[in-house]
């Protein structure tokens, strides 16, 4: 009969090295505590993220422009998102009543909502405290002032699923996401999707430090009040800028613990009210909010990564019992 051809060996992310990925998204992709999801995104590291050749091509074989394009209305973005190119889109999607909601609107509509705080370094796991929304908007200036002169980030109210709560389960119907960014995830029973849907409210001077978003997701940031100013790296410059032990501080470069970080190509661009940012899938990112404010974030899969992670994830499911 015919000969069987050898399998070609699998190819890897070049001078990447493995732990580092291994360790980047263990570290930081397991924020939720539902058990199907964490074992997705365990997925997702061990055997999706290191050999993959779809992440090889489609993430790190990308065109890296030099800025973040900036896009009027009616452009179509949809190229865009396909070849993993960030981009600014200077006008949102104008009908939502979202642009409308201020702090004080907030604090004044939903201010007894109970929600949980993040104090400490912007690092994702610490400690939370329980506030009224209302308190916590209101202490916005105090917050800041402290902030600034013991050097400290203030405290941070970040990825809050505010569906969770029906009293502000209303503010969903205040917008919808753009059209290019449907989302694979809602094809998923209900219970099983992960929750990456979220408004983050803080002060001038929250920060969330370099991170990359789990589980193959891009996300869009609509901005509705303040100004966040962004530091985006391409996915074939992420390993400049991580170790072992994790990433690197962006406003403090430790240049002996990363020592060709200045080869990596930064992106920077300043997010200003009514506009939306898309960050591509394998991007990592660093924030730092300018003024007071509150944003829209969500995370979507599109349909490559979604058949690629739900099909793993099935099948790890299975082996798992």
């Amino acid at each position: 009969g015919k000969m069987t051809p050898a399998h070609e060996p699998r190819q890897t992310l070049g001078k990447i090295p493995k732990t580092t990925f291994l360790v980047l998204y263990k570290r930081y992709a397991v924020l939720a505590e539902d058990e199907w999801v964490v074992r997705m995104f365990d997925l997702v590291t061990k055997e999706l993220i290191l050999e993959d050749l779809y992440y090889q091509k489609i993430v790190m074989g990308m065109e890296v422009p030099t800025s973040v394009p900036v896009l009027g209305v009616g452009r179509d973005v949809r190229g865009y998102v396909e070849k993993n190119i960030p981009f600014l889109l200077e006008d949102g999607v104008s009908t939502w009543k979202a642009w409308e909601w201020t702090l004080d609107g907030l604090a004044e509509r939903h201010g007894d909502a109970e929600v949980h705080v993040s104090f400490g370094r912007g690092k994702y796991e610490d400690r939370a405290e329980k506030m009224r929304l209302g308190d916590f908007i209101r202490s916005f200036d105090a917050l800041a002032e402290v902030s600034e002169k013991n050097g400290v980030p203030p405290p941070y109210l970040r990825a809050w699923d505010y569906r969770k709560d029906a009293a502000t389960k209303v503010l969903e119907d205040d917008y919808e996401p753009p059209e290019w960014a449907a989302d694979y995830f809602d094809k998923m029973k209900e219970e099983d999707r992960p929750e990456f849907k979220w408004l983050f409210v803080g002060p001038k001077g929250v920060r969330t430090p370099l991170h990359i978003d789990p589980c193959l997701t891009h996300a869009w940031m609509a901005q509705i009040q303040g100004e966040k100013h962004w530091k985006l790296v391409p996915p074939a410059d992420v390993h400049h800028l991580v170790d072992a032990n994790g990433f690197a501080d962006m406003a403090n470069m430790d240049h002996n613990r990363f020592p060709t970080a200045a080869q990596a190509r930064v992106l920077e661009v300043t997010l200003k009210p009514r506009q939306i940012l898309f960050i591509p899938q394998g991007w990592a990112h660093d924030v730092t909010t300018l003024s007071h404010g509150v944003a829209i974030t969500h995370n979507f899969i599109d349909k490559a990564a979604y058949t690629k992670v739900v099909r793993q994830a099935c099948l790890k499911n299975l082996l798992n019992r």
